[in-house]
């Protein structure tokens, strides 16, 4: 921080208008009017920064609250995890705590800041069909089986010149794929384990899958057939109707999340008792993997729930039940409340326009000499943050706000690329640039951009150097005990917050003899 001024430190004294509010008949507001100025002088009292017990009220008006903007990746996300929490290097459970939400400043358009992929949800119900298919593992224990374990699949490559194959992938999936097809040549795999003798028309084709590959000229039939024959196909092709409810995707992508009852399916109302779903790929080529696969259900996976806006421009909120690659909801809440997906691990959220707080600030208050104002506050807010494997931070932007009339910035300065943080009693070591007129220039409430080129791969910081009135320190530096985190500027009254610093008012009391005065003494 660049001293405009003096280098000397501009310490407050005792005075006797402190000692005149304390007189022995004082009235419950004389006392707080009393505390608020011993609270206000111990707050100036010579060097109070690493030292001090105070810091920013970030509720305050005055408050400055810089914060870096972009998006949080979160490699491994579970039900009892905060927003932000992750996985730390060490297996412990870990929140990037002065991390929040993507703010909504236009309720007229939706605002879904969470953003996942239906592919890398993994849940328990996702392989639970059929129920009642059991295998044996490695070591001959039984277990439950899957649809989606290739053991229980049958191919047929009879009417192909080219290859079918069908395998186990990663993370209990399944991969169905053909290589050199052309023209006229069809490959099929089919999984028959199971029986559906009711509700075979509420009965939900369910299905999470990437399609990987997909010639232009290929087509994909996802087919259900009864014990009659009877049948419903839903279709994977460039071709097809995008619309359609027999449409599961017509390209490649990632997480397609398709969901549809069998009965509103062409041929669907003649379905009775279902036996066998089976993979046709024909005419090219084409590779799948498939995270999951259900037809015992006639209730759909609710994958959270996203605003839009309906034939009315208004924003309204549905369940995601249909998508193709990363979305964004409201919550993760909305989908951990989803009984199917109570249990669900998320990989790779991605939290778009994150906001993200100072992770610790340093300050000291003064009594100045040479303005007119009561108190000069200098104060750095560092920007710390986490790092992890599953912990993933690209920042875009650095902002603040206009919190006072020009006159009252002496200056205001930001450091990148630090190696540590810095307390404001170690700014003279940091090579800062000047960020003053940015404020200077706008009006209160004023966005102000303090830097593009961040990185949290290193310590950045802003140092803050402004004039205050007695009332407006008394509200913005309180305890440490009794701060608002970097949320907002939702001011409350000082003198709500300095009753909640009893650390700083009892460090105060002795030095302006109060402990005497309350005891009766003269």
């Amino acid at each position: 921080m660049t001293d405009t001024t003096s280098d000397e430190n501009e310490q407050i004294e005792t005075t006797d208008a402190a000692d005149e509010a304390l007189d022995a008949n004082m009235t419950r507001r004389g006392f707080a009017v009393a505390v608020g100025m011993t609270a206000a002088t111990a707050a100036g009292a010579g060097t109070v920064s690493a030292q001090s017990s105070q810091t920013i009220n970030f509720d305050s008006e005055y408050a400055h609250n810089p914060t870096a903007v972009g998006t949080v990746t979160v490699e491994e996300h579970n039900p009892e995890f905060p927003d932000f929490g992750y996985i730390a290097d060490d297996d412990s459970e870990a929140e990037l705590e002065t991390a929040s939400l993507a703010s909504n400043d236009d309720e007229t358009t939706p605002h879904n800041p969470v953003r996942i992929r239906a592919d890398r949800v993994h849940f328990s119900d996702r392989r639970a069909f059929p129920r009642d298919l059991t295998t044996t593992d490695g070591d001959g224990n039984e277990e439950d089986g899957s649809a989606l374990d290739a053991e229980f699949w049958t191919t047929d490559s009879s009417s192909t010149a080219g290859t079918l194959t069908l395998e186990d992938a990663s993370d209990d999936r399944l991969r169905i794929a053909t290589s050199g097809q052309g023209s006229g040549d069809t490959a099929v795999s089919t999984f028959s384990d199971f029986t559906i003798g009711d509700g075979e028309q509420r009965s939900m084709l369910q299905l999470i899958l990437n399609v990987d590959t997909l010639d232009s000229s290929a087509v994909v039939d996802v087919e259900v057939t009864d014990a009659s024959a009877n049948s419903v196909v839903a279709t994977i092709d460039s071709s097809a109707d995008s619309a359609s409810d027999a449409t599961i995707a017509t390209a490649q992508g990632q997480g397609v999340l398709y969901q549809q009852q069998l009965g509103e399916l062409t041929g669907g109302q003649d379905l009775d008792t279902l036996e066998e779903i089976s993979v046709t790929i024909a005419e090219g080529n084409a590779d799948l993997t498939f995270h999951a696969l259900n037809l015992e259900s006639s209730s759909a996976w609710d994958f959270g729930t996203r605003e839009y806006l309906n034939s009315d421009d208004e924003v309204a909120t549905r369940s995601v039940t249909e998508q193709v690659g990363y979305f964004g909801i409201t919550s993760l809440d909305t989908l951990y409340d989803s009984g199917r997906l109570s249990d669900a691990t998320l990989h790779q959220v991605e939290y778009p326009d994150a906001e993200i707080g100072a992770t610790g600030v340093s300050l000291e208050l003064t009594q100045p000499d040479r303005y007119e104002y009561e108190h000069r506050l200098q104060a750095v807010y560092n920007f710390d943050l986490d790092s992890a494997y599953d912990l993933s931070i690209t920042l875009d932007r650095w902002i603040d706000e206009v919190a006072h009339p020009s006159g009252r910035y002496l200056n205001m300065e930001i450091a990148t690329s630090l190696d540590d943080t810095v307390a404001v009693d170690e700014t003279d070591d940091v090579e800062w640039t000047s960020r003053r007129s940015t404020y200077t220039d706008g009006s209160i409430g004023d966005e102000v951009e303090l830097s593009t080129t961040i990185s949290s791969s290193g310590v950045f910081s802003l140092s803050e150097d402004v004039l205050l009135r007695s009332d407006e320190a008394d509200e913005l530096v309180v305890s440490s005990g009794a701060a608002m985190g970097p949320t907002g500027r939702q001011g409350g009254g000082w003198f709500s917050k300095l009753l909640s610093i009893p650390g700083a008012i009892a460090g105060s009391i002795a030095g302006l003899g109060l402990i005497r005065m309350l005891r009766g003494g003269a």
